[in-house]
């Protein structure tokens, strides 16, 4: 018989940190996280940039497999769209994206991964 396996938004706590936030979904029983990496979020995408494998750690720290991962390059949708037609935003996406692969890696299950467009 399959079982169904929870996530929870990590977000979904305000002021809570990712720790925090994976401690209370592992107490009402949820099996994994979704993340929202952000520049200022609970996983900030510029950190991720910066430190992949440090980024990937906390993560992993944080106790909980992700099950999403939405990732947003910039400041808001307009700011470094995954579509954009200046393909060196594009381009310079693509690195970052790449970077951001320890941190997918970082927990046994798989991962979804988007990227906001506009």
């Amino acid at each position: 018989m399959t079982t169904l396996k929870l996530a929870g938004a990590a977000w979904a706590y305000v002021g809570a940190s990712l720790s925090e936030s994976a401690a209370i979904l592992q107490a009402l029983g949820v099996q994994a996280m979704d993340l929202i990496a952000a520049p200022g979020a609970l996983l900030d995408s510029r950190e991720i940039e910066r430190d992949p494998e440090g980024q990937a750690r906390r993560v992993t720290e944080a106790g909980l497999p992700l099950s999403n991962l939405l990732y947003i390059f910039g400041d808001g949708f307009d700011d470094r769209p995954v579509n954009s037609v200046d393909e060196s935003v594009r381009a310079a996406n693509r690195e970052t994206f790449k970077a951001r692969t320890p941190v997918l890696q970082s927990r046994r299950y798989s991962v979804g991964a988007g990227a906001a467009g506009h």
